[in-house]
């Protein structure tokens, strides 16, 4: 009999850690429960409250805004009031801003769910060259690709941009590089078609002219005669380059005769760098000659480029 009480005791004793133990997971249980149910509810009323406020109110853009305005950056990223502010991935409207503006170097989207603004921050290339087809005016970089358009080209020389003269091209189209019109035939029996090799000499001069210190002063190039190139510099003199070659030591003379002084008081002035061992500079003024009723124009007459 003491034996049997003392096997119910063990018993008694293991029937009650066993019901602790099933009072302790359901706790757990219920515990895990309630954080759960609390993450879905705080999750929830977080989804309602950026529901409420999650609309765009406001689109700032900050920048340097001398080539385009706020109101073409805002186009540009496809961006819209009263869309959700989170409808866009930035990398989304980078993308579109690059591809409406290809001057387009640095963007930075930030948003404030608070106030609904989304704020761009954005920086432009420099622009370095611009040439003309038709009425407009193209923007085009060292390598010829077209990177924009204007309807006048006294917006490109604002903007520090020079003016290039090249042969005839096709109707240039934006991201994409130049075409020579000579490059193209004209039907599938036209033989007489030039090397696209023939017009390196643009792309040369270019480089050339973009690596030079005197950079920020050339006007204006012309390039449309590989033998026959002249620069305008400082909108005060004419520079004769003649051929591509030697555009090195034609680069250094300019600095010399830049430096002599001869021009330092000219009002416009013709610098001859065709031959780097004969480079000659003198004193112009815009009328040609003395001759009365003559319907030659100065070679330092540079309205057409600048009025």
């Amino acid at each position: 009999m003491g034996k049997q009480s003392a096997e119910d005791k063990v018993r008694k004793r293991l029937n009650d850690i066993n019901d602790k133990l099933q009072d302790d997971g359901v706790k757990a249980k219920l515990k895990r429960i309630i954080i759960i149910a609390v993450i879905c509810l705080g999750v929830l009323a977080l989804i309602i409250f950026l529901m409420m406020i999650d609309k765009v109110k406001e689109i700032r853009v900050k920048g340097e805004l001398s080539a385009y305005n706020e109101t073409r950056v805002i186009q540009a990223s496809g961006i819209d009031i009263g869309e959700s502010i989170f409808k866009r991935t930035s990398f989304g409207i980078k993308k579109n801003i690059k591809k409406s503006i290809p001057m387009t170097e640095k963007v930075k989207i930030r948003r404030n769910i608070f106030t609904g603004r989304i704020t761009i921050d954005i920086e432009f290339d420099d622009f370095d060259y611009f040439v003309k087809y038709g009425k407009y005016y193209y923007a085009v970089n060292e390598k010829l690709v077209v990177m924009d358009r204007r309807d006048s080209r006294s917006e490109y020389f604002a903007l520090g941009a020079r003016y290039i003269e090249i042969p005839d091209i096709l109707e240039p189209k934006i991201g994409e590089e130049l075409i020579f019109e000579d490059t193209v035939p004209e039907d599938e029996n036209d033989k007489d078609v030039a090397d696209i090799k023939e017009f390196k000499y643009i792309y040369d001069i270019l480089l050339s002219v973009s690596e030079s210190q005197y950079y920020g002063e050339v006007n204006v190039i012309s390039l449309r005669e590989k033998f026959n190139i002249s620069a305008i510099y400082s909108k005060k003199y004419r520079v004769y380059i003649g051929n591509p070659s030697q555009m090195d030591t034609k680069l250094k003379m300019l600095d010399g005769v830049l430096d002599e002084g001869s021009l330092e008081y000219a009002q416009k002035g013709i610098i001859d760098l065709t031959d780097p061992s004969k480079v000659s500079a003198r004193a112009v003024t815009d009328s040609y000659g003395t001759e009365e009723g003559t319907d030659k124009v100065s070679p330092v007459d540079f309205s057409k480029y600048f009025s």
